[in-house]
């Protein structure tokens, strides 16, 4: 797919192997990607879907950097 394209609603979940109901979780939490409507169908861009890949990759990468730091703070505690 190029950037260009778009997955249904359906097919994002499929790829990204999340069910329906957390997607619309995620939606309503602000934390999905963004989506766009045409007719009675919704659509997220594959670049939009990308983008959202890498947000949560950086935040996970975060989240180990910060327990890595807590664990060396906790040994030099000791």
């Amino acid at each position: 797919m190029t950037d260009d394209e778009a997955y249904t609603i359906s097919d994002f979940c499929r790829r990204f192997q999340v069910s329906r109901a957390q997607f619309y979780e995620l939606r309503k939490q602000k934390k999905a990607p963004p989506t766009y409507t045409v007719g009675s169908r919704r659509y997220i861009r594959v670049s939009a879907a990308s983008a959202w890949q890498v947000l949560l990759e950086e935040r996970e990468k975060q989240k180990h950097q910060a327990s890595e730091q807590q664990n060396v703070q906790v040994e030099g505690d000791e």
